[in-house]
């Protein structure tokens, strides 16, 4: 009958306890989760590498049409949600979040 009683007291005090972590680490996640959706994703456009391949000799309308798209772009992704940072006030990041020249 002691058995009995011990191995109750171990099973209940094991649901508890599970109980209890799952929680603890539901309301952690769940809080970590709601930070995540609060941060907009980011794009870092390399304006240096872009102005540097621009074609040699190119013209003032070429130069001009291309900063316009340029604009347009950062503007696009800015409205898509991304928080836009010029790649010379970067000091480091993961080179999947790089927008170079070619790639706008």
């Amino acid at each position: 009958m002691h058995i009995k009683q011990t191995l109750i007291s171990v099973i209940v005090s094991s649901i508890i306890a599970t109980i209890v972590v799952f929680l603890f680490f539901h309301n952690k996640i769940s809080h970590l989760e709601n930070q995540l959706a609060q941060t907009p994703p980011i794009a870092v456009v390399d304006l240096t590498q872009f102005v540097q391949s621009y074609p040699k000799g190119a013209s003032e309308q070429t130069v001009n049409a291309r900063l316009n798209k340029l604009h347009s772009d950062i503007a696009k992704l800015k409205d898509a949600g991304y928080l836009v940072l010029n790649a010379n006030q970067v000091m480091a990041a993961p080179s999947d979040i790089y927008i170079e020249g070619h790639d706008l």
